[in-house]
């Protein structure tokens, strides 16, 4: 019954997505400047910052229902290096996400939204600022890279292949390109032996606090999964994923969603 809903609510939220990533991809030509003074000032993925993301996702959110909008990107190892600059230099989407979210805390009322810092949080850096792995260390990471809302619980360049239900959609990926709707992610279950039920409430218990939807009534326990839904460069082979965690109740949600802007 819990999965049946997540998949109506994966059903209804596609065309809301395919809007989000025409509108992305598309801002990818009109890109802002690198601030990286070695990163050339063209540049192909995955050295790409999407303007506005924070308004973008936001709609997305509204239309779809979805609690965060991420996105992860595929960097090679031998990109790394030029990953960590870019990234450092071009994290200026997290001040403007944090902007905004001011603005809407300006509507809540009770308990205070804890925002992500402008720091490359939960990393262990080397002295050359670089990322440091624990246990093995594999040919290539995913980092995660914008992202609305932005909270103390996700930090950007955090290794998406980290992530179970992620580095099982990528499996799929490299036979299929196709949507992948995630297992349910915060409920005990046989595809993730390992899942930390604790941890994913408080993970997603951040977000939800961030939605100033009242007519949500969205609750940090209520079951959630996610849509990975991956994005393909037209000039590249390297894949971007764009992560889509959306929550749902066993009763499919709330549809009393009023907002009538398409503006992407």
């Amino acid at each position: 019954e819990v999965f049946s809903a997540l998949e109506n609510r994966f059903l209804e939220s596609l065309g809301a997505i395919d809007s989000f990533l025409f509108g992305i991809c598309a801002s990818s030509s009109m890109l802002i400047p690198s601030r990286s003074s070695s990163i050339p000032k063209v540049f192909p993925w995955p050295f790409v910052t999407v303007p506005r993301f924070s308004d973008r996702a936001e709609k997305l959110r509204r239309f779809s229902r979805a609690i965060a909008v991420t996105t992860y990107y595929y960097v090679d190892e031998e990109q790394r290096q030029e990953w960590e600059e870019y990234s450092s230099a071009n994290d200026f989407w997290v001040e403007e996400g944090r902007h905004k979210q001011e603005q809407q805390q300006q509507q809540l009322q009770g308990e205070i939204i804890t925002f992500q810092n402008k720091v490359l949080q939960g990393r262990e850096s080397g002295s050359n600022g670089c990322v440091q792995e624990n246990g093995n260390k594999t040919s290539a990471f995913m980092p995660r890279w914008q992202q609305y809302p932005v909270t103390e619980t996700s930090p950007y360049n955090w290794d998406g292949f980290q992530y179970k239900a992620l580095a099982n959609a990528w499996e799929t990926f490299q036979q299929q390109q196709q949507v992948i709707m995630s297992y349910v992610n915060n409920i005990p279950t046989n595809e993730d032996p390992d899942l930390n039920v604790e941890e994913r409430n408080q993970f997603i218990g951040a977000f939800v606090r961030s939605n100033n939807d009242s007519q949500q009534q969205q609750q940090h326990t209520e079951p959630f999964g996610d849509i990975f839904y991956p994005i393909i460069p037209f000039e590249d082979d390297r894949d971007a994923m764009d992560d889509i965690i959306l929550d749902s109740s066993s009763s499919g949600g709330n549809d009393n969603d009023n907002d009538n802007d398409n503006d992407n």
